[in-house]
């Protein structure tokens, strides 16, 4: 029952597009559990998104980003252990090109709901980064799958 009402009151504060905690996004500062745009990092974000679609590629983007020794957010947790400021991966670099956030929308058990932060990127650039995206997606098999045997 407690399980319950937990779940529902985390889909109703996503509904409203209240900030539910977490690691803070690149380009926010969590005060006051709202999500506030830092100045500094949402210029950061800006060029990130850019800088995507002038060279096209996560990979020679990676490489420029690592040639300008840019790092990931320090989040630092309540115990005070910090966390991040390492160089981007792929995996976060995409996560981060593919993060809804940026616009000021939320997402939740795939439903889309509007966020009660002010978005970093226009919804025109960060579309045309998730078109990109999905052009160079490349799409994998599973082997197990592909075979009748173990």
């Amino acid at each position: 029952m407690i399980g319950e009402r937990v779940r529902d009151k985390i889909v109703a504060s996503k509904k409203k597009g209240l900030y539910m905690g977490g690691p803070v996004p690149l380009g926010y500062i969590n005060r006051d559990k709202k999500l506030i745009v830092d100045p500094e990092e949402a210029e950061r974000v800006r060029w990130i998104f850019q800088r995507y679609l002038e060279v096209g590629s996560i990979g020679l983007l990676l490489e420029d980003m690592h040639r300008r020794k840019m790092r990931t957010k320090v989040n630092i947790w309540s115990g005070g252990r910090e966390r991040g400021g390492v160089p981007f991966g792929k995996g976060a670099l995409a996560y981060l090109l593919k993060n809804r956030c940026y616009v000021g929308e939320i997402l939740h058990n795939g439903a889309i709901h509007g966020a009660d932060h002010e978005p970093i990127i226009d919804r025109l650039t960060f579309d045309a980064v998730q078109a990109s995206l999905a052009t160079h997606t490349v799409e994998r098999k599973v082997r197990s799958k592909a075979s009748d045997y173990l």
